[in-house]
């Protein structure tokens, strides 16, 4: 039923209930015990209706804060491979001047016997 109501019908559904959405989105997300029985009582006495919106609304919040938390994570991941990148470029150097400066110095071999 909820899926052939306009998004404008089911904000007004939940208008009054917006808050406390919220507020158990945010429970969730800092981990704390008994989410569900939060969201029990939200539901508590409710319509059907009302019950399927709050549910589908609060899935709709969660796959939007997985989304931006993904986000995050993957600009992380990317700043520690370009890190990874300029530390390798570094001892590539490092290595190259070392190996340059045998052969300036005259030595024409690195022989270690």
């Amino acid at each position: 039923m909820l899926q052939k109501m306009k998004p404008e019908d089911l904000d007004a559904l939940l208008k009054d209930h917006m808050a406390d959405i919220l507020a158990l989105l945010e429970a969730i997300a800092n981990e704390e015990e008994n989410c569900d029985i939060k969201l029990a009582e939200m539901l508590d006495g409710e319509p059907e209706l009302v019950r399927e919106a709050i549910v589908e609304k609060l899935r709709e919040l969660l796959r939007a804060r997985a989304a931006e938390k993904e986000k995050e994570l993957d600009k992380y991941l990317e700043a520690s491979r370009r890190q990874e990148i300029v530390r390798q470029r570094n001892i590539f150097m490092q290595w190259l001047a070392w190996i340059m400066s045998f052969q300036h110095s005259g030595i024409r071999s690195l022989e270690f016997t």
